[in-house]
């Protein structure tokens, strides 16, 4: 399976399947030395990906509060958003 369909079936969002893949790219080239070659490569690298999945969820879920981002100002009007707006 492809790394990107894959992180996009735990993720169900190509933007989080993007950095699933990123991040599990950059642990693959840190850990290449723990590889064994007598293993399958696809089978391991798709476990590093559910590995990050489940800290990604707890990242993204600890970062949320009541379904909105804490760090993100919430307006009641839409017009602070739209530009010409009055």
């Amino acid at each position: 399976m492809e790394p990107l369909a894959f992180a996009c079936n735990l993720t169900k969002s190509l933007d989080e399947a993007r950095d699933l893949v990123q991040e599990a790219n950059f642990r693959v080239l840190r850990s290449w030395n723990q590889y064994d070659p007598l293993r399958s490569f696809s089978a391991w690298y798709l476990t590093i990906i559910t590995a990050i999945s489940g800290y990604f969820q707890t990242a993204k879920t600890a970062h949320f509060k009541n379904g909105v981002p804490r760090n993100i100002a919430i307006s009641n009007s839409c017009a602070d958003d739209t530009p010409g707006t009055v």
